[in-house]
C-alpha cells in the first residue's frame, strides 16, 4: 500500500517542487549546429545566438520575454570573498515581471526593493553563514576587442540579501538571484572609452552585447527567455527535451532532467517490488486456502453425506479465509494511513519534498483505484482458492474419507 501511495503521489510532489524554484523561470535560447571539418571525421557542435527577428518569431506564440544574456560580462559562476574564505557562487538572473504572477518562492525576507538587492537559496546561507540583511560583493572583469579597440572593465558589484527562496532540494550549488532589469540598467551606465572614441559616440556595455554581430564571440551566449506564466515555463521545459536547430536550455533543466531519470528508475524498481509482493502474497493465500480445504475434507464428506451441496461447502469453507484476508487488509490499510504522516514528515525533513506518500491537493483518483484493486484481490484470492477445488472435485465418499479415522 505504501508503494502504491508513493507511485501515485510522488510525481505531483516532484513537479510542485520543480516549478517552485526561480531557476525554472529563465532559460537560454540558442542555435545549435553541427559543423564538419573538411577532410576530417570529426564533427564540432557550434552554438550561436540567432538573430533577434528569428528568436522573436520562434517564441511569438508563447507568453515570454526575450533579453540579452549578460554572461560575457557577468559570468554565471563567480567567486566572493568573506574574510579569509572564498566561495564559488552561482549567479542567476530573474525578471521581476516574470515572477510577479507567482507565489511561494520566498522562505524568508522579501523581494529586493533596490538595485543592490538580491535573493539567495538556503545552500548559500548554509555555506557562507550570511543572513537576510547581510551584504557581500563580487568583482568581475572583462576585456573587449572590438573594431581594433580594446577596452578592459573591472566592476565591484555589491549585493544585499533581501530574502531566501525555495530551491530544488538536490541543488547543492550556492546561488544568488539578481533582478535582470537592475543589472541591465547598471551595464547601460558602463561606458567603453576606447570604443566610444573610435566610433565618435558613447558605447555602453549592454548596447555592445545587444548589437553583437553573429560573427562576434559575444553572440555565442544566446538570448535569455523569461516565461511570464507557469504554462509557458512548462512548455519551454518540454521543448528543451526536443531536438531541432533552435533550442532552450539551462543548468536547472539539466538538473531536474537527471533527477527525473533517476526517479523513473526508482519507480520501475518499486513497480517490480509491488508486483513481486502481490504475486508472492497471492501464492501464499492460495496455498493456505487450499491447505485449509484439504485438511477439512473429512468435514466436507460428512456434510455431503447428510445432503450438503457444493454451494454449501463453498459458503462454509470460504468464509474463514476471506474473513482473515479482509481483516489483514483492513489492518494493513489502517497501519499504513496512520504511519503515512510520520513517513511524510521524515521524508520532507530528509529530502525536502512534501507529501511524497500522500498529497491531499492531488485530485487524481488513481491511488484510491489502486487500493480498491488490492481490496478486491484480498477478497477474491482466498475465495477462489478455497472454492475452486470444491467446485472441481468429484462427489466426496464418506467411507473413503473416514476409513483412516
Amino acid at each position: 500500500i505504501l508503494s502504491i501511495c508513493f507511485l501515485c503521489s510522488s510525481p505531483s510532489s516532484f513537479f510542485d517542487k520543480e516549478i517552485s524554484s526561480i531557476s525554472f523561470y529563465s532559460c537560454r535560447l540558442y542555435n545549435e549546429e553541427i559543423v564538419s571539418l573538411p577532410g576530417s571525421p570529426l564533427q564540432l557542435l557550434k552554438e550561436e545566438r540567432p538573430s533577434r527577428f528569428e528568436a522573436e518569431e520562434f517564441i511569438k506564440d508563447k507568453n515570454c520575454l526575450l533579453e540579452v544574456d549578460l554572461q560575457p560580462v557577468f559570468p554565471s559562476l563567480s567567486k566572493i570573498g568573506l574574510g579569509e574564505d572564498v566561495f564559488d557562487i552561482g549567479f542567476v538572473p530573474y525578471h521581476e515581471m516574470a515572477i510577479s504572477n507567482f507565489g511561494g518562492f520566498l522562505v524568508e525576507g522579501s523581494f529586493p526593493s533596490s538595485r543592490e538587492g538580491c535573493l539567495v537559496n538556503r545552500t548559500f546561507i548554509n555555506q557562507t553563514g550570511l543572513m537576510v540583511g547581510s551584504e557581500f560583493s563580487v568583482t568581475i572583469s572583462s576585456s573587449f576587442q572590438i573594431e581594433g579597440c580594446r577596452d578592459d572593465i573591472e566592476e565591484n558589484l555589491s549585493f544585499s540579501i533581501s530574502g531566501v527562496v525555495n530551491d530544488f532540494p538536490f541543488m547543492e550549488e550556492a546561488t544568488a538571484f539578481y533582478p535582470y532589469e537592475d543589472m541591465k540598467a547598471h551595464f547601460k551606465d558602463v561606458i567603453l572609452p576606447n570604443l566610444s572614441a573610435s566610433r565618435g559616440m558613447d558605447t555602453d556595455v549592454f548596447s555592445l552585447l545587444e548589437d553583437a554581430h553573429s560573427s562576434s564571440y559575444l553572440s555565442s551566449y544566446g538570448y535569455l527567455v523569461f516565461p511570464l506564466d507557469k504554462e509557458a515555463a512548462i512548455e519551454l521545459y518540454d521543448m528543451s527535451k526536443e531536438g531541432g536547430q533552435m533550442r532552450f536550455d539551462s543548468a536547472y533543466y539539466s538538473l531536474i532532467s537527471s533527477f527525473s531519470s533517476l526517479m523513473d528508475s526508482i519507480s520501475k524498481c518499486l513497480i517490480l517490488f509491488a508486483i513481486t509482493s502481490a504475486v508472492t502474497t497471492s501464492l501464499i493465500i492460495g496455498m493456505l486456502s487450499y491447505s485449509s480445504f484439504a485438511i477439512n475434507r473429512h468435514r466436507s464428506a460428512i456434510i455431503s453425506s447428510v445432503g450438503g451441496q457444493k454451494k454449501d461447502l463453498v459458503s462454509i469453507f470460504s468464509f474463514g479465509p476471506v474473513l482473515i484476508s479482509l481483516i489483514g487488509f483492513l489492518l494493513a490499510l489502517t497501519i499504513s494511513f496512520i504511519c503515512m504522516p510520520f513517513f511524510n514528515s521524515f521524508l520532507e525533513s530528509r529530502f525536502g519534498f512534501d507529501h511524497l506518500l500522500f498529497n491531499p491537493s492531488n485530485n487524481s483518483n488513481a491511488i484510491y483505484l489502486a487500493i480498491f484493486c488490492v481490496f478486491l484481490c484480498s477478497i477474491l484470492l482466498p475465495f477462489l482458492s478455497s472454492s475452486v477445488p470444491i467446485c472441481l472435485s468429484k462427489s466426496i465418499n464418506i467411507a473413503e474419507e473416514l476409513k483412516d479415522l
